[in-house]
């Protein structure tokens, strides 16, 4: 090391001259009593509790050992140790050692502010080194560096205190020194969100990751987890999924892990969060293990001290929801007497802590709220507001702001339980700070690969695609790239390589579903399609007029779509432009690429919902307005009439009109049902087929998707494809609701491009891989029906789940396949993954390896579900990851 050690503490006073006369007057006072009574015997052995670290033998007399948890004496000590690094000639060690001891023992005796000044004293004493650092002498430093991390933060000094802290970390680090890395982590990381330099503590979070994975270290991967649902808790931004988090927690719990800090932390986080998004019954899942964390003896630090407010709130926040019912008063008087007393013990240890007691005076005041004590909240709310800006802490002065007035915060998106991606939340948080990317810029697969080029033509190969700021640059075989990458091509590369179980394919594409419905999945499936939409469908999607409700919906709804490996989604909403608005946040948030329409209705309907004419046609440009100024290249506005049920000519005429002015893509619902079909003639009696209805209004073009398509007369299926319109396969709401059984072999003769949809919640699965495999049934159905070359093999049906919806929606150009320059939208899919279904059996019939790649790809599109789909790319950006 050729550091000189006053460089070490480049930020702190340089023009700090130690009071030598006064450290000596301090230890003569001690030393040199005359009360027989205080005097104390030179010649005794005096102890020092563990706390404070023994003074160096170097340095103190024979007569100066160890004694039991006497300050006075400890103080005296430490001040004496001072006195001989200043006068004398020391060691670093000997010197880092003291001022260490002399740091723990006044911030032991709750005296924060006198550390700056022996922080003062150390950074002289370094200063005046005549020699550089060396090696053997940084373990010291880090102590040091560690000790003053501690003090800075007792003094509510946050700036000085990241330095320190990053300081420690790279000594600790550089020595390998893991278990004193993770001691850091935690403190630093919440440090770093006080300041909302959201980047810098993802980067804290995933060494910590990278630390658990190369070490095979539980509580390293335990604080990772622990320390996300923080983010999630206190920031609103979200780096790994709470039901992901959830799940690792459970598997801990469940093989007897250990419940040390990190452990406590996680339990205790997912309880407040699950508690807080109103999911009682998973919040029930770890209630008891966290309550059993309530008086537990901490050791004052900062680390158990905000695990321990996590539980207090945590406990407010059941409270809360325990307040109106009756039934739970004996549960609701236990809970507020453990989260009084909680808040009680405390005290103290906030106050000590400076840089936490807002924290606690929030805490306070939401349980003076609950008891109906608004005057002593609001003094509270004040003081944590007031503490959190004379620190500039403002992760704490956000919390506070947005709980107090519920202003516009970036916080307040945890607080309603809708998470922003850290990614886009970080914008809110902190414009200058740097932008640190989730997943690598440059990324090589390496293993079997599996993608369609024509409906024919599936390609399955051992090789590698090369992924370059989420584009697709090179791709070959896996000779190639051993090639290329003893040339060192793949040098600035993160280089994944697959198992043999596992293999990347092109993400799914549906091409219809309604996110409004997902809360009716699985109901009302015994009616037919009018009276299911006039009883089940209309009624629910009256409610997105309330936008929390769709921003938990719709969160929802994204989410598991991602998890099912839908990459790619075309979404109709609802009838209300603020409540789809909420759609488009959550697809924006969570990366999916998806194709939005606010629904289109102007026919009057039992249930009351339509909207006039004049309104609907200013409300579908206004909403086309607002996402195109996301100028998010993911999201896209599409128009969307509900169908010719519910929309006459002139609506039609005048999104026919929007959609052009706009270059947007045009959904809607064509000849699902007979009943439909009948009633659209009778309304139009003008036109032939329900074709025509459309077609007059100038709906239909090439960039137009019509869902289900069951009943199409061969006028239709001449007139679609000259138009260039394409059709979306729903067979799972088809059969569903009785509406038919869709010849698609037919279709596709007829030269329309088809893609698959899930239609939820006419259909009951959200999965594609549902819909690939109910459209080899229903094909195969047509078949033995008596209808000859009908039925769709799988190949041919893995090619409408991604390229095929691709060409659908018009997106073929960006996806589908790993053609180079499209988009990495892609699918890992491990199919032996753990808690799968899919069982290996060793010794079965023997293949070669490429037979065993086909084998591997066809029993997932049979047998597979999510479980098996381990990672997600959205323009090379990792959406999931369970691996």
């Amino acid at each position: 090391m050729s550091r000189r050690g006053h460089e070490l503490f480049e930020d702190e006073l340089d023009d700090f001259e130690p009071r030598y006369k006064e450290v000596k007057n301090w230890v003569e006072e001690l030393f040199e009593r005359k009360s027989d009574a205080d005097k104390v015997d030179q010649d005794i052995e005096i102890q020092l509790t563990k706390k404070q670290t023994l003074i160096l033998s170097t340095l103190v007399p024979d007569e100066v050992l160890l004694m039991d948890k006497d300050e006075r004496v400890a103080k005296m000590t430490a001040l004496r140790a001072m006195h001989i690094v200043q006068t004398e000639e020391c060691s670093v060690v000997n010197i880092c050692d003291t001022y260490c001891n002399a740091l723990q023992v006044v911030l032991d005796r709750g005296a924060p502010e006198a550390t700056a000044e022996i922080e003062q004293m150390a950074a002289h004493s370094l200063k005046k080194l005549p020699n550089p650092i060396q090696a053997d002498e940084l373990f010291a430093i880090g102590k040091l560096f560690m000790t003053s991390f501690r003090a800075r933060m007792a003094r509510g000094e946050l700036a000085p205190t990241v330095r320190a802290g990053f300081r420690a970390l790279t000594v600790s680090r550089f020595l390998l020194a893991e278990d004193v890395s993770l001691e850091l982590i935690p403190d630093l990381f919440y440090i770093l969100l006080t300041r909302r330099r959201i980047a810098e503590a993802v980067d804290i979070l995933q060494f910590a990751l990278r630390t658990g994975q190369d070490h095979m270290s539980y509580e390293s991967e335990t604080w990772y987890h622990a320390l996300c649902i923080d983010l999630i808790l206190d920031a609103g931004f979200q780096l790994v999924s709470p039901q992901d988090i959830s799940r690792f927690a459970e598997y801990s719990i469940s093989r007897g892990k250990s419940a040390g800090p990190s452990r406590r932390r996680l339990v205790v986080g997912l309880w407040t969060y699950w508690l807080r998004v109103d999911s009682e019954r998973r919040a029930k899942r770890f209630e008891s293990e966290s309550l059993s964390w309530a008086a537990h003896q901490d050791d004052g630090s900062m680390t158990t001290l905000l695990s321990a407010m996590r539980l207090a709130e945590g406990m407010l926040e059941s409270l809360a929801r325990k307040m109106d019912d009756l039934r739970k008063v004996v549960d609701l008087m236990e809970l507020r007497s453990i989260a009084d007393r909680e808040l009680a013990r405390l005290e103290n240890d906030a106050r000590v802590l400076r840089a936490l007691h807002p924290r606690w005076c929030l805490l306070r005041a939401n349980s003076c709220m609950l008891s109906g004590r608004l005057p002593a909240a609001n003094v509270f709310f004040n003081q944590a507001l007031e503490g959190a800006k004379k620190m500039n802490n403002r992760l704490e002065e956000a919390i506070a702001r947005a709980t107090n007035s519920n202003s516009v915060m970036w916080i307040q998106n945890a607080r309603k339980g809708h998470f922003l991606h850290w990614r886009e939340g970080e914008e809110y948080a902190l414009a200058s700070v740097r932008v640190v990317t989730m997943t690598d810029k440059n990324i090589v697969f390496v293993g079997i690969i599996a993608s369609s080029s024509s409906l024919d033509q599936l390609v399955i190969s051992s090789g590698y695609i090369a992924v370059q700021d989420g584009k697709i640059t090179k791709t070959g075989s896996s000779k190639e790239f051993d090639t290329l990458e003893k040339a060192g091509e793949f040098s600035n590369y993160k280089v994944i390589k697959l198992s043999r179980d596992q293999f990347i394919i092109p993400g799914f594409v549906d091409c219809h579903t309604h996110a409004p419905q997902f809360p009716n999945i699985g109901l009302g499936l015994d009616r037919p399609l009018l009276e299911w939409l006039a009883k089940y469908t209309f009624p629910l999607e009256k409610k997105y007029s309330d936008t929390d409700f769709a921003a938990k919906v719709y969160d929802q709804v994204v989410q598991r779509l991602l998890k099912n490996g839908t990459t790619t989604a075309c979404y109709f909403g609802s009838l209300h432009v603020d409540g789809t608005l909420e759609l488009v946040k959550s697809a924006v948030k969570h990366r999916q690429r998806a194709l939005i329409g606010k629904v289109s209705m102007n026919k009057e309907n039992d249930a009351g919902y339509y909207n006039d004419t004049k309104k609907e046609l200013e409300e579908v440009e206004t909403f086309i307005k607002k996402v195109l100024a996301y100028q998010n290249e993911l999201v896209e506005p599409v128009v969307t009439p509900r169908f010719a049920v519910s929309c006459d000519k002139e609506l039609m005429d005048g999104l026919a009109s929007i959609a052009k002015k706009y270059n947007c893509r045009i959904q809607s619902h064509i000849s699902e049902n007979l009943s439909e079909i009948e009633y659209v003639l009778e309304t139009n009696p003008k036109c032939t087929t329900y074709g025509d209805v459309y077609d007059e209004s100038g709906i239909l073009n090439e960039k137009c998707i019509m869902a289900h398509a069951v009943h199409l007369t061969d006028k239709e299926l001449s007139l679609l494809p000259k138009k260039g319109v394409s059709v979306a396969h729903c067979p799972a709401s088809n059969t569903r609701l009785k509406s038919g059984l869709c010849p698609v072999r037919r279709i596709i003769n007829a030269n329309i491009t088809v893609g698959l949809g899930t239609d939820v919640s006419g259909g009951d699965n959200a999965s594609i891989l549902d819909a690939i495999r109910r459209t080899m049934d229903v094909s195969m159905c047509l078949e033995m029906q008596g209808s000859p070359d009908c039925a769709l093999n799988w190949k041919e049906a893995f090619y409408l789940a991604t390229l095929g919806g691709a060409k659908a929606l018009n997106l073929h150009h960006k996806i589908g396949n790993f053609e180079v320059g499209k988009d990495f939208d892609a699918l890992l899919i491990d199919v032996y993954s753990m808690g799968g279904q899919i069982d290996k059996y060793e010794g079965a019939l023997p293949t070669t390896t490429d037979e065993y790649a086909v084998e591997l790809l066809q029993k997932f599109i049979f047998v597979g579900d999510d479980r098996n789909i381990a990672q997600v790319y959205v323009k090379g950006e990792k959406v999931k990851d369970i691996l």
